[in-house]
């Protein structure tokens, strides 16, 4: 990396030695004044032997320059990069960009050059004043006809003077030693937890992890590690470690999150992500890194890599987490974690929220940011909040609630009250996703009244239906007694999961379905509390659907040919 103090990290390339300075792809060709009718001569020596760089563009990939190392002007320095270009067709389009991260995925823009002037007979100058900030600088041209010749591309000291500017704020850092070790806190009741460990001491334990640290590049250096080993992975298990400090990113000033990983163990095994665990709502979290998401991501393995994203208005802690995707051992180290100023223009979140827990008793005013229906798929009935005080019908009931076994206590109840028809049915969800992870359960509590018992009964559902799509509880009731309590351990996966339950009937008659206490939570912490004056309470703890009785499975499959259509309809919908 060129950090510029004096000349000697300048960078500079005329093209007449040979350029080290610059990359550039197949599409740009070294030529001069002789081999081109187009451009007569060079910038450099301005005559017809001088080299330049020439982009003959009828391919729609776009071409590329890029500076060969990092540059990191200092605060107090005044750094320019300048180029000239030559524009041979009417139509001209490139962007000058700044990359950072080794991934280089975070990319600005500072210029953008669009010329649909008449033809120019001479060399274009264009200069821009970089940041005090480690990056990398990437001409990008945009156009796909005509040509276009670029000379003496140049980092140096600018020209024009410039204000004093301050140091860069820095709002958080940590390099894993021990003046920073309690500045995180891993959360607990996941399989995995994060630790502060020597380099020396780590690779004692497992001979994969990084044998030195980023800081120091030494075995006695700090980082931060999971503690497990090779026997102890399992699909869906995960790990989070959260930064004790609240970051209140404003309009004031933009900051950008920069950190070094070592991925190691098997490839595609685990993920590291980055999320912002909102001050507002702590169980509410959004995903900054990798930018795109995961799923696009390809991590470096086996070296200290350098990963940064740009941190959005808000007011949240950070968020690191690991988890396994199968159970080969795959795993990170974290170092050198800084929240730092840096020199883009403000933005807002671009990924939506998910949940690491979720809970609702119906009691208040609000539906738990519940939704009704299915995308493309509407329902006649919704579920609406009653408590036994305002249910339609209190024949079929509920009378009270299950939280509180109170009349005044709420419960969503599916409000099927005319037009009634023996296909009907209804669908209900938590609004975001609910990051789903090895040993987490789901709890509710059900309930199912018809107006006349017989034969005909009503099927409740729940289903997951984003990542590991598929059924996760099934129930055929004709009379479940009073509220009845289901807890079920959720399979093993680690991903971002929507959540569907449902209800289908194949009668025309009236049937009271409601649903209270919904909660999503690691098994440990799910709450399984007993109505105090109730005798229809039961419980009914399951890992899968797999586990389902006999007779409950013989009972899904005597439904009529609408539920069974019903279920193709979410499942091609969901596919599409």
């Amino acid at each position: 990396m060129h950090v510029l103090h004096g000349h000697a990290g300048l960078f500079h390339c005329d093209f007449e030695t040979h350029c080290t300075d610059f990359n550039f792809d197949e599409n740009g060709q070294l030529t001069n004044g002789s081999n081109t009718s187009l451009i007569h001569h060079d910038h450099t020596l301005n005559d017809s032997s001088g080299n330049f760089l020439f982009f003959n563009s009828q391919s729609t990939v776009l071409s590329r320059i890029k500076t060969s190392d990092w540059i990191q002007p200092s605060f107090n320095q005044s750094v320019c990069f300048s180029v000239w270009y030559y524009p041979s067709h009417r139509h001209v389009s490139f962007d000058i960009q700044l990359v950072q991260g080794d991934d280089e995925s975070l990319i600005r823009t500072m210029m953008s050059i669009t010329d649909n002037n008449q033809l120019s007979n001479n060399w274009i100058p264009v200069n821009v004043r970089l940041p005090a900030e480690k990056v990398k600088i990437v001409i990008v041209l945009n156009t796909t006809v005509g040509s276009l010749a670029v000379d003496d591309l140049s980092v140096h000291f600018c020209n024009e003077p410039q204000l004093p500017s301050s140091p860069p704020q820095v709002l958080f850092s940590c390099n894993g030693e021990w003046s920073c070790i309690y500045d995180f806190v891993p959360l607990l009741n996941y399989p995995y937890q994060w630790s502060i460990i020597k380099a020396y001491n780590a690779t004692q334990q497992n001979n994969q992890a990084p044998s030195i640290d980023h800081t120091f590049a030494n075995q006695f250096g700090h980082y931060a590690w999971l503690e497990y080993s090779n026997s102890a992975v399992v699909q869906g298990n995960t790990g989070y470690l959260d930064t004790k400090t609240i970051f209140r990113i404003g309009k004031n000033m933009s900051y950008c999150l920069n950190f070094y990983y070592y991925a190691y163990g098997e490839f595609h095994s685990s993920n590291l992500n980055v999320f912002a665990r909102l001050l507002e709502t702590s169980n509410t979290v959004r995903q900054i890194w990798p930018r795109g998401g995961f799923a696009e991501y390809d991590y470096k393995h086996n070296e200290w890599t350098w990963a940064t994203t740009h941190l959005p208005i808000g007011s949240y802690s950070l968020l690191f987490r690991v988890d396994s995707q199968s159970s080969d051992f795959g795993s990170f180290a974290l170092d050198d974690i800084q929240v730092i100023s840096c020199d883009y223009p403000f933005s807002e979140f671009t990924t939506s929220p998910s949940l690491l827990s979720y809970s609702c008793n119906f009691d208040g005013p609000s539906q738990c940011e519940m939704a009704n229906g299915f995308p493309s798929v509407p329902t006649e009935f919704n579920f609406t909040i009653f408590t036994g005080d305002t249910v339609p019908d209190r024949e079929l009931g509920p009378i009270h609630d299950y939280t509180s076994n109170s009349s005044s206590g709420g419960f969503y109840y599916w409000n099927r009250q005319t037009n009634l028809s023996a296909d009907d049915f209804g669908i209900f969800s938590p609004l975001k996703t609910i990051e789903r992870n090895t040993d987490m359960c789901v709890r509710f509590a059900y309930y199912v009244k018809p107006s006349v018992v017989d034969e005909h009964e009503t099927a409740l559902m729940l289903d997951a239906l984003e990542c590991a799509k598929g059924n996760v509880w099934l129930k055929s009731v004709i009379d479940s007694h009073g509220w009845q309590l289901v807890v079920i351990r959720l399979q093993d996966y680690s991903c971002a999961e929507k959540f569907y339950f449902s209800v289908v009937v194949e009668t025309t008659r009236k049937v009271a379905v409601a649903f209270d206490d919904i909660q999503f939570e690691q098994c440990d912490l799910i709450n399984i509390p007993y109505p105090e004056s109730s005798t229809t309470t039961s419980i009914t703890t399951l890992k899968s659907t797999s586990e389902l009785t006999t007779s409950s499975k013989a009972a899904w499959f005597k439904f009529s040919n609408e539920l069974i259509f019903f279920s193709f309809l979410l499942s091609f919908y969901i596919d599409k």
